[in-house]
């Protein structure tokens, strides 16, 4: 588990993290996207969208990673 945590993964402004690095130390929700721009994924965050606002008065973080570039993670915001 640790060898996966520490892998390479980069973020929304393309800056180099690690999952570990990442992940905040409280409940999180993390979204795992195929590819980040797929039918399926759109479709996942309308859903997520739905509940965004119950999400943040629990101060619950949404993490997601997905495959591709990183450029498609701001037009999934």
């Amino acid at each position: 588990m640790s060898t996966y945590l520490s892998r390479a993964l980069f973020t929304e402004s393309n800056a180099q993290t690690t999952l570990n690095d990442a992940l905040p130390l409280k409940t999180t929700l993390v979204i795992l996207l195929r590819q980040g721009e797929c039918i399926e994924c759109t479709m996942m965050v309308d859903a997520i969208q739905k509940i965004y606002t119950d999400l943040m008065k629990l101060d619950v973080p949404i993490v997601f990673i997905a495959n591709g570039e990183v450029e498609s993670l701001g037009r999934i915001r």
